[in-house]
Parts: structure tokens; sequence; C-alpha cells
């Protein structure tokens, strides 16, 4: 694998401790600790987990628009956590981001000429005619017609607004992009548009990818390597198809269980997990030790590292050998559910018949 593009070392961030008045610092909240990962060039790595775990924080540390508590951050080698505010702000065009809503994230106000054409401006890559040139380019790109420069964003569809997005992205010419959620407030057939999109310009671009989502079902289809989160840490990384075959997490194993089957009356095998309980919220231990159907004395008492367990694939569990994943089987339909699915083939036979009775 080439050299990394993007290195995560250690990233942490602690939320809310400040120095209050006359009184000592607070312990604040550890939203991030120890995170760590690299991207190559050409690469796409997802990262996954429940709402609160840590994804869009860390996102957003990527880029320094939250500033990380520890660690250190390196761009094609670069530390930039040691950049000034001037030096970032030139940097930032090495790694750009597509934020989650698209309704939200572009300025109303302004053409979508005017919002991709700006990173052109402010990095000086192109000046004058060649700005529109450039922005006919890259609407090209993303499938939108370039005459469609001078509307504003309210004239546009949610999935459209989202590729302008990619569009304002790649204006600044990356070798890396951030996407977080940048398809979960998108319609599903929408949402496939926009993947494949992704998809396309990773390869035809050789660009590095780093794609949050909730959903490990968009994510297989997208991504080389899937790093699990739970609760601000990494608890499980590697490749892909590894990771949805033999998980070596139980938190991912959960995951796993919670995926819809794409088959009529199959379901997976839910994995067991209790309620979190709150007493061993702040343990020493291993932060999902209070749902683990596998946790034992040792679970509680010390954090289990994050270690390889395979080739290329890391887990933060003493028990990883011991991990299944989901089993898939079959869900009793009800009569009154076998009767509608029994009619509803009959009408799809019916119409196929009558469909080729016609061409005939």
């Amino acid at each position: 694998m080439s050299a990394p593009v993007l290195e995560a070392i250690r990233l942490g961030k602690v939320f809310g401790a400040r120095k209050r008045w006359l009184t000592s610092r607070g312990p604040g909240f550890a939203a991030v600790s120890d995170v760590s990962f690299s991207v190559a060039r050409g690469e796409t790595l997802g990262i996954v987990g429940e709402s609160g775990s840590g994804k869009s924080t860390t996102a957003r540390m990527l880029l320094r628009l939250v500033e990380p508590t520890s660690g250190a951050l390196k761009l094609d080698g670069e530390d930039l956590l040691g950049l000034d505010a001037e030096t970032l702000r030139k940097r930032r065009c090495g790694i750009q981001m597509v934020f989650q809503d698209p309704f939200s994230s572009l300025n109303p106000r302004l053409t979508v000429g005017a919002q991709i054409g700006e990173p052109l401006l402010v990095h000086g890559l192109a000046t004058g005619s060649a700005i529109g040139e450039r922005v006919a380019g890259l609407l090209a790109t993303v499938g939108l017609d370039p005459s469609r420069a001078k509307a504003y964003p309210h004239e546009f569809s949610g999935g459209q607004r989202q590729r302008i997005a990619i569009a304002r992205a790649l204006a600044a010419e990356p070798q890396l992009i951030v996407a977080d959620e940048a398809v979960s407030a998108l319609d599903v057939s929408v949402r496939a548009q926009i993947l494949n999109l992704l998809d396309d310009l990773k390869r035809s671009s050789d660009l590095a990818m780093v794609f949050i989502s909730h959903d490990l079902g968009v994510v297989r289809h997208l991504v080389d390597r899937i790093a699990v989160m739970y609760r601000g840490r990494i608890v499980e990384i590697g490749p892909t198809d590894a990771i949805f075959s033999a998980p070596r997490h139980p938190y991912t194993a959960a995951l796993l269980s919670a995926m819809p089957v794409a088959r009529v009356g199959a379901r997976r095998a839910r994995a067991a997990a209790a309620a979190p309980d709150r007493a061993e919220d702040n343990s020493a231990g291993c932060p999902y030790v209070s749902r683990c159907p596998l946790a034992f004395d040792q679970c509680r008492r010390e954090l289990p590292p994050l270690e390889a367990k395979a080739a290329s694939h890391l887990s933060a569990c003493y028990r990883a050998g011991e991990v299944l994943p989901p089993a898939v089987g079959e869900a009793p339909l009800s009569s009154a559910a076998a009767y509608r699915l029994m009619r509803l083939q009959n009408r799809f036979v019916a119409r196929a018949l009558e469909t080729a009775e016609a061409q005939i």
C-alpha cells in the first residue's frame, strides 16, 4: 500500500474541561479518546457506530473545525496541529468536507456557481474567465447541467444539492475528502446515485476518502476498510470483507445483527445485548462491558488494547476469537402475510404474461 495521505495518531477531544472562576478544572466529557488510523491515496476508510459514538467529532477534528485536545494529525507527513491559522487556511485545500445536510451547507443567497468558484478564488487556483470554465467542468463532473451555474440552491432537489456540495469540495483539488453522513438525509434511490458518484470520483481521481455513516449496508459497497467506534473509541478496524464475515468485537457483531436482510422471510439472529449499566460507564475497563454478552472480570478492570487479531484486522477485545457473525435464518410468516405475498406474486406473474402477449 502507498504512503498514507492522512495519519491520525491518538486523537482525543474533551469537551467542557474549563477552569471555572475560583474552582479547579472539571474533568469534562471525553467525546473521543485515543483514536488512531491512516488513509492511503485511493483508499476509502469507513467510520461507523451508533449515534453519540464520536464519528462526527472525529471527522471535524481531521479539518481542525474542532480542535483536538490531544494527539497528532498529519497530512502528507505535515503536522496540521502545529500550523497557525493562516497556514492552516492555505493547507485546507488538501482536505475538504462534504457535510450531512445539503440544505444548510449551501448559502441560499449565492448562486451555485459562485459557491463552487469560491475555493478557486480563496486558494488562488483560478482567476477571471478560467473560474467559470472550471465551475462548468465541475458541475459536469458531478452530473449536473453546467448552464445551471447561475441558479440558487433552492432551485435544486436534495440529491442535486449534495452533488453541488461535492463539486465545491472538489474545486480545491484535495487529496482527501471527508464525507460526514453525506447520504443519510437523502432518499434511497438518490442515495445510491451519490454513492456511485463518490466511488467513480475516487477511482478516476485517486482520491483518499473518509466516509462517516451509521449504516453498515451503505458502507459495505463503498469502503476498503472499516473502523467501528463505540463511546469515542475505535473498538475494531479491518478490511471490509473481514469485518462482515469475521467480526472480532461483540459490538461489531451487534451492529451486523441489526442490518436488514434483503430476502423475503429471512432475518438475522439479533445479538444479545443488555441495556447499558450507567454505574459502569466510568469504569477503567472496556466501555462496552455493561452490554457485552462475553464480558468477564478482566473486562471490568482493564481497558482492552486495540491490537492485531488477524492480518490488518485489529480489535479491542480480550475474547475476540469467540465472537461469531450473526447467522441468517428464516423468519416464519404469519398466514395473513403468506396470503399477501402469494397474491403479490400472482399479480406480478399475470402482469408479466400480459406484457409478453402484447409484445407478440
